[in-house]
């Protein structure tokens, strides 16, 4: 099974997740975003890959730098020989983290691909 697994495009948001998304049946996830525009005073953004365990608890196996420019664009990979070695497991979820002050707000696309 190969496609894709969550696509968003976010206008204007603070800290936030996307759903648990079933990763079951994969082996390998490609992470893409871009990011397009920001608000506030020092805004910046932190992206987040992490496996939900057995336990209820989400581990990250990936984050990105942090990000402070309002045009970036970050591609990644996690899976057993790829950037991030790491198994994805049975369910997984994407975080991001906006800091600053004044109200930060961060526009962003972030597409996720499964195979």
């Amino acid at each position: 099974m190969a496609g894709y697994v969550y696509i968003t495009s976010q206008a204007a948001v603070g800290s936030g997740n996307s759903p648990d998304l079933n990763v079951s049946l994969l082996s390998q996830i490609s992470l893409d975003i871009t990011t397009s525009a920001q608000t506030g005073v020092t805004p910046s953004i932190q992206f987040f890959w992490e496996r939900k365990a057995a336990d209820g608890i989400y581990y990250p196996l990936w984050q990105s730098a942090i990000l402070t420019l309002a045009a970036n664009t970050l591609s990644t990979s996690v899976g057993i020989g790829l950037a991030f070695a790491q198994s994805p497991g049975e369910q997984g979820r994407l975080r991001w983290v906006v800091g600053g002050t004044g109200g930060p707000t961060w526009t962003f696309t972030a597409n996720i691909y499964g195979k």
